[in-house]
């Protein structure tokens, strides 16, 4: 089935897609990576839920032949983040943008007509609940999400937690997978509860 790219909020076209490399063939590593990295530069930044939050939103197309020129809609939901931590966001969004290596290439209806793409949805949110990652992966198939799934859900246990910081051990074990059979997706999420949060965001945490 042909997927629609709507265009409705903030268009970006992004060509400096070699800033941002493919992930590893462990993919779920290079998530807990990327998400920690996130979360400790936010603490570096002073940012909180209480003060400065944010809910970001992001549809993201990367043509698979051809021009490697990322499209994305972005939504960014009230209270809006400062121009450093937009940039910030922006980044770690631009690194989840290929679902880290997992998404299939699939035909997609875009303002240039049809041709396969790489299609993710992101969700990064800083919210009085916590912090929140959502990413869904498109697959060709029902069938190829669910095989997906199910190997990540298998994969997360095998993770050593020890190579990470505080920050990635707290990720890594409020990090979760579900398919949608739909929308022939997998979404890889992460829900950080603010008793977890709170102390990672603390100015001497580690």
């Amino acid at each position: 089935m042909t997927r629609q790219f709507s265009v409705k909020d903030e268009v970006q076209r992004k060509d400096d897609l070699d800033d941002n490399p493919p992930p590893s063939d462990n993919g779920l590593e290079a998530y807990i990576t990327e998400s920690q990295a996130f979360l400790d530069r936010l603490r570096e930044l002073g940012v909180s839920p209480d003060s400065n939050g944010f809910d970001y939103d992001q549809v993201s197309f990367i043509p698979c032949e051809g021009s490697r020129t990322l499209l994305s809609v972005v939504t960014t939901k009230n209270p809006k983040p400062s121009d450093s931590v937009k940039k910030l966001i922006d980044q770690f969004a631009g690194s989840l943008a290929r679902g880290l290596g997992f998404a299939d290439c699939v035909p997609t209806r875009v303002t240039d007509g049809e041709i396969k793409g790489v299609n993710t949805f992101l969700r990064i949110a800083l919210v009085e609940k916590g912090f929140i990652v959502e990413l869904n992966i498109k697959k060709a198939s029902s069938v190829e999400a669910n095989v997906l799934a199910d190997q990540l859900r298998t994969a997360i246990p095998l993770i050593d937690p020890s190579r990470y910081s505080t920050s990635g051990i707290q990720i890594l074990k409020y990090s979760n997978i579900a398919y949608d059979l739909n929308k022939d997706s997998v979404k890889v999420f992460t829900a950080l509860p603010r008793a977890a949060l709170d102390p990672l965001l603390a100015i001497e945490a580690k």
